[in-house]
Parts: structure tokens; C-alpha cells; sequence
């Protein structure tokens, strides 16, 4: 066949992505449950491009329900296809699926996975856009530039920490070298939107089983939908159990690693190590508002910010800094956070008797150290290290020879030199 059969215009295009690895700057758009095709779902996607200045996304997460309210062909091509043409003829589309999708669609643990979502898509099942080989299109990983996006399936396979998805996690962000590391799903961790993450299954095993995979792997940011409003949280780390205890206690706990907003005009960016390390804290984004029907029930305690109120999120990375915009369907930025990654990662566990030096592939490292440690007690000739420990040796005189001080040495404080006036007999 000669001539176009479709596209052929300034607005079909695409730009290549940057290498692996490399600090380039780009966006991304997160958005979720907007499979609707209203006129609201229109207005959440054309604040967003407004708000882009002329830079518009270069890929797009789908974070679920995108094709209300069975997931059936005819849904993706009137509530996903169709409203987000202008976007989809350039910008690359990464998906998970929602509960909404799932109606009409099978995901295999892993295994084949068929319905109108998987023939809507061509998702990497053998790491083919980086990460390890998920080995099905139900949950998988990419790169791109300096972040490493994993998207999992929370709504139709095996949520166990053992099960076949957990254990591919694992393995995949153990691999990766990459700057940030980026998690998707639909079911969120954290919510008091729609849907409450102390009592719905589907919420309460994302939150026990994989949330400690991914906090172990380094994640840094989580986007999820489902829980139809936007809620943000404080930079937060090891928050497991049912239900979710109060904010004074998280932060006592040190589960609330930063209660600052995030912003570096405000209280200052989220900090956080250069590469990727365990347990550093993450920021937790719900992004259900692109289109469905909002409600909530209240401010859960992991959250900085909630809002019921139609939008969506814009992400801009560019090296080690990584900030996210919340947008209104009105247009109005309501919510906006950075996170820095500029900080040498701190090894040192106080032990005079090793040396500790950070490794950029193996982390922290504890040489073992034999040569004499110092207490730093000036009433010892000599300190060494016996199993890990400082022992000091034994105890010399404190006297500095002056007759105006009364000169002992303190077994805490070492040598203690007091001043003395002598008693003068005149005449």
C-alpha cells in the first residue's frame, strides 16, 4: 500500500528515550481512575498539558480503573483511546490494572495473561525495557534515564510475600543500579479516601507484604489510584501494621522520617542518600482523582496533604532532584514536594575499632580494624580492640609537674587538673 494510513501530522511523533542511566532531565504524568470519558477527565488532561509549558510529558503512568467500568473493548476505546488521543500519539503509556479493568481480563501468576487490557497494550514480560523478566505483562519494570519504574499487579495475582510477584520484586530491585527507583500500582498502601487501607484486603496486603519489599529495595516514591482523591504523605519508612497507629506515635517510632512539607521554599526538600539504599524513606502519592467520582473519609496519619478535588500529578527528574506537582482541574498547583538525593550516604556505626567506608555497589563496609583505638582517655598508655571493643590500657599519672594544681585521673573523664592556691606564710 503506498501513501499514509494514519497520522502523518506535526502531532505524530516520538522522541527516543535517553540512555540508561544518564542524569537527563524529563516528566512524566501519573494519573488514576480516569477511564470515564466525561468532560472531567478532559479538563484533569488539559490542566495538566497546560501547566507543562509547552514540555509537555515524556511517557504517562496509568495507575488503574482507565476503562470504566468493565475494562470491556468498546471502554478503551471511548474512555481511554479517544479522550487521551492528543497524548497517546506521542507520549508512551505505561499501565497497571485496575479492579475495574480485571472485569474483563485474566493475569497469570505469571503466566498468559488475555483480555481487552493485554491486547490494548504491549507490556515488557522479559525484560526487554530493563529490570529482571517478570515473565508476564500482569506486573514488570523499566528504565528510563536515571529511575527504575516497577508496576505490580495488586489487583488480580498472588499478593503473598512469597508468592511469584513478591519474589520477582526482589529480584529486580536488587539488580538495579539506577538513581531512583519508582513503584505503581492501583491499590494504595495508605489511604481514607474511597477506600480505607486499615480494613480492604486488596490494600492491607500491598501495604504488610510488599511495602517492606520495596522499602528494602530503596523505592522512593509510590503512586497508586483506586481511593477516588489525591493524598500525599511525609517521607515515611516501616509503617507494616493494622491499623495504623496515630502520628505522634509513627513519628516516636522514627516511621515518619521527615514531618516537613517537602518543600524547598517551606520546610525543606525531603533528603535523602545519593543512589539507592534501604529504608531511607519514601513519599506515598494517591492519584485517584483523574476522573471517577471522589468522596473521602478523613486524613490518614501517614499523610501531609489530602484533597478531594479532580486532577492529576506531574513529575519532573533531572539528576538527583525529583519534584511532584500536584494539579488541579482548574488548573491550580495545590501540593507540591522534592525529594534530594545529594548526600553522601553516612556509614560510620561508631565503632572505633573498624573502618567504615560506603561502597557505590555494596553499600556500607566495616573493615575490621586491629590497629591500637583511641578513647581518647589521656590516663591510658594504650587502647585496643578486643572482639569489636575499645579497651582501654592501663593507667598513667596525670601530674603536669604544676604546683598550683591538684592533679588525679577520672575513670570517666580521664585526666582532671584543679587549680590550687598553696598556703604562703608572709613575714
Amino acid at each position: 500500500m503506498n501513501g499514509t494510513s494514519s497520522g502523518g501530522t506535526s502531532e505524530h511523533y516520538f522522541v527516543t528515550a535517553p540512555s540508561v542511566g544518564s542524569p537527563h532531565a524529563f516528566r512524566f504524568w501519573a494519573v488514576g481512575d480516569s477511564g470515564t470519558g466525561t468532560a472531567t477527565q478532559i479538563d484533569v488532561m488539559n490542566a495538566m498539558l497546560n501547566a507543562t509549558d509547552g514540555r509537555p510529558p515524556d511517557l504517562a503512568l496509568y495507575l488503574g480503573d482507565i476503562a470504566y467500568t468493565r475494562g470491556r473493548d468498546v471502554e478503551f476505546t471511548t474512555r481511554h483511546f479517544a479522550p487521551y488521543a492528543l497524548i497517546l500519539r506521542n507520549t508512551v503509556a505505561w499501565p497497571t490494572l485496575g479492579n475495574h479493568e480485571s472485569a474483563s481480563t485474566f493475569s497469570g501468576d505469571p503466566g498468559a495473561s488475555t483480555g481487552p487490557y493485554y491486547a490494548a497494550f504491549v507490556l515488557p514480560s522479559a525484560g526487554e525495557a530493563g529490570g529482571i523478566a517478570s515473565g508476564t505483562e500482569a506486573y514488570y519494570s523499566f528504565d528510563y534515564a536515571n529511575v527504575h519504574f516497577v508496576c505490580l499487579n495488586s489487583s488480580q495475582v498472588s499478593r503473598s510475600p512469597s508468592g511469584p510477584m513478591a519474589t520477582w520484586l526482589a529480584l529486580d530491585l536488587a539488580s538495579t543500579t539506577q538513581e531512583w527507583v519508582v513503584a505503581f500500582f492501583h491499590h494504595p498502601p495508605y489511604s481514607k479516601g474511597t477506600h480505607d487501607s486499615d480494613t480492604e484486603i486488596e490494600l492491607l496486603e500491598m501495604r504488610e507484604n510488599l511495602m517492606p519489599i520495596l522499602e528494602a529495595g530503596g523505592v522512593d516514591l509510590v503512586l497508586c489510584g483506586h481511593s477516588h482523591n489525591y493524598e500525599r504523605s511525609f517521607l515515611i519508612d516501616g509503617t507494616y501494621g493494622t491499623p495504623t497507629p496515630d502520628f505522634a506515635s509513627l513519628q516516636e517510632s522514627g516511621n515518619i522520617i521527615d514531618a516537613g512539607d517537602g518543600r524547598p521554599l517551606g520546610d525543606g526538600a525531603y533528603l535523602k542518600s545519593t543512589g539507592i539504599n534501604a529504608h531511607e524513606g519514601a513519599v506515598n502519592v494517591v492519584a485517584g482523582h483523574g476522573g471517577a467520582s471522589l468522596g473521602g473519609s478523613g486524613l490518614h496519619p501517614v499523610m501531609f496533604f489530602r484533597e478531594t478535588a479532580f486532577g492529576s500529578c506531574l513529575v519532573d527528574v533531572s539528576g538527583q532532584t525529583l519534584t511532584l506537582r500536584n494539579i488541579r482541574a482548574d488548573g491550580e498547583v495545590t501540593d507540591t514536594f522534592t525529594i534530594e538525593k545529594t548526600h553522601p550516604h553516612l556509614c560510620d556505626d561508631n565503632n572505633p575499632c573498624t573502618t567504615d567506608t560506603n561502597d557505590p555497589l555494596l553499600g556500607c563496609v566495616f573493615v575490621d580494624n586491629t590497629l591500637p583505638c583511641s578513647k581518647g582517655n589521656p590516663c591510658t598508655t594504650e587502647d585496643r580492640c578486643e572482639h569489636g571493643v575499645c579497651v582501654g590500657g592501663p593507667a598513667i599519672s596525670c601530674d603536669d609537674g604544676n604546683p598550683c594544681t591538684a592533679d588525679f585521673c577520672d575513670d570517666t573523664v580521664g585526666c582532671v587538673h584543679l587549680e590550687h592556691v598553696p598556703f604562703v606564710v608572709e613575714g
